[in-house]
């Protein structure tokens, strides 16, 4: 059975799922670098907030941080933006909370949302669901009206928050929650001629970022990666293995702006002739890296159709390796990041969510 998952990597975790899904650039980049962010603003601020910090928001600080603890709040990640967007839209936050549980989040959401309309003044909105379940909460504040979205998807529960000076913040607000929860269904089986269209693209990497390599590599290739080529090979045959193809990002040192940013990263994908194949190659394969550079499973998620979590150290050189293993329908993908100054899980599980998202919108 695979640990479960430590108090450190939940936090990345949620700072990754922010990071994959309101976009990568540097702060002052674009919105068109977050491409649910709505145009006309542009990244001001990120960061993540601990149980403290998120409890001292309530009305009841003492109270808050118990039941937060209760419900099994894990970790926050937030992004702000600031602007002028077509509908007056003048700020946006997008806040995300992790907690242990689906039930946790939805315990939550309700406290949550009666929470800030109790310190801000504001009162219930009808909006249509989106995601798993939706509170929506609005009024006008002393900076203008503010519409507040909190959205729970899975475990994850997402506060939306859209202020206009003049004008109406809904549409900003309601187009963000909509983004965030991507299209519906899962992801499609793949074939050679459209497996390489799951791999992330440059504008999607930091900026700075530089593709390095990328290419195909045949079932011998592979099989030579591994410790005991032989084995690998029957292994590969066995399963249907069909083709690989990668690409490789070398990203500039800072341009990330945390401790543990990656400044390498591999995408690799493995197209097998089934599920099944890629399924038994997830296990096949992420016990051979670990063997081979000394890495160890520290975590799995729910991301595509399961995925599992090695951290050690970097190959070669000083620094750590994070290497998500992903099954996507018969893909099996391979995302390595290496940072040398820290934990670089944020950036592997932020390029993970990316290729997930693209699988399923396929």
């Amino acid at each position: 059975m695979l640990p479960p998952r430590s108090v450190s990597i939940a936090i990345a975790l949620a700072l990754a799922l922010a990071t994959a899904l309101l976009g990568t650039a540097a702060i002052g980049a674009q919105s068109a670098a977050s491409p649910y962010v709505p145009a006309g603003l542009v990244e001001v601020e990120r960061g993540a907030r601990g149980l403290d910090e998120i409890a001292a928001g309530f009305p009841a600080p003492d109270d808050a941080a118990a039941l937060l603890a209760g419900w099994g709040w894990e970790g926050n990640a937030y992004f702000n933006f600031a602007g002028a967007t077509a509908n007056g839209t003048t700020s946006l936050e997008v806040s995300f909370h992790l907690f242990a549980s689906e039930s946790g989040a939805t315990e939550a959401m309700s406290y949550y949302a009666a929470g800030r309309a109790r310190m801000l003044g504001l009162s219930p909105l009808p909006i249509a669901r989106v995601g798993d379940e939706l509170l929506a909460i609005g009024g006008a504040r002393d900076v203008g009206d503010e519409v507040t979205i909190y959205l729970r998807n899975g475990a994850y529960l997402i506060r939306i928050s859209a202020v206009a000076p003049s004008g109406d913040p809904t549409a900003d607000a309601v187009a963000t929650a909509r983004g965030i929860t991507g299209p519906a269904g899962g992801p499609s089986p793949a074939d050679p001629g459209t497996v390489d269209s799951l791999l992330p693209m440059l504008r999607e990497m930091p900026a700075g970022s530089v593709v390095t390599d990328e290419g195909t590599r045949s079932e011998a290739e592979i099989a030579a990666t591994f410790l005991r080529p032989g084995e690998a090979a029957t292994f590969l045959a066995d399963h249907d293995f069909r083709v690989n193809v990668y690409r490789y990002f070398a990203i500039p040192a800072g341009a990330t702006g945390y401790a543990g940013s990656a400044t390498s990263m591999e995408v690799s994908l493995h197209l097998f002739g089934s599920a099944e194949g890629a399924e038994a190659g997830l296990v096949y394969y992420a016990e051979g890296r670990a063997e081979a550079i000394g890495l160890r499973v520290v975590g799995s998620y729910e991301l595509g159709d399961g995925a599992v979590l090695l951290q050690g150290p970097a190959p070669s050189g000083p620094g750590m390796e994070a290497t998500v293993y992903l099954l996507l329908g018969n893909v099996l993908a391979r995302i390595s990041a290496v940072s040398p100054n820290g934990d670089p899980t944020a950036d592997a599980l932020a390029v993970t969510l990316l290729v997930t998202d693209r699988a399923v919108s396929a």
